[in-house]
Formats: C-alpha cells, sequence, structure tokens
C-alpha cells in the first residue's frame, strides 16, 4: 500500500528526479517528470501541522539536491 514499483526504475547510483504534492488528504509521487504518480497514498492521520521525514535506503549515501516540499493551502 505505501511501496510501488517504479517503471523504469531509476539508477540508484545516481541522481533522479522526485516531486512529492501533499495535498490534503492525499499525497502524491511522481519520479523523473512522469505524468501520472508512481505513488498515491492517504495520509494516516488528520494532522493539521507537523513535520515531513525523508531517509535512505540500506548502504546509501543518502544525497538531497535541491530538495522543496509543496504544500497545499488548508
Amino acid at each position: 500500500m505505501y511501496e510501488n514499483p517504479i517503471d523504469p526504475a531509476p539508477d540508484p547510483d545516481a541522481f533522479f528526479h522526485v516531486k512529492i504534492v501533499l495535498e490534503k488528504p492525499m499525497i502524491r509521487v511522481y519520479v523523473n517528470d512522469t505524468p501520472e504518480p508512481c505513488l498515491t497514498v492517504e495520509e494516516l492521520a488528520q494532522r493539521t501541522g507537523g513535520w515531513v521525514g525523508f531517509w535512505k535506503g540500506n548502504k546509501s549515501a543518502g544525497s538531497f539536491a535541491n530538495l522543496r516540499v509543496l504544500l497545499s493551502n488548508p
């Protein structure tokens, strides 16, 4: 439910583009400028504020560049 394969899969050893749209109550994830989201999930809680967290995969350096989070107006 909270994971989907990406086709074609991005190179795990190179930078790739990810766009995450937080539009209450939905979260949509787009990879490498795809027109359709590769993942769409509904928020787990009805919070009105808080933090957004990112984590890296096993043995990954976890590098981020030009990170932006787009929030819709509540």
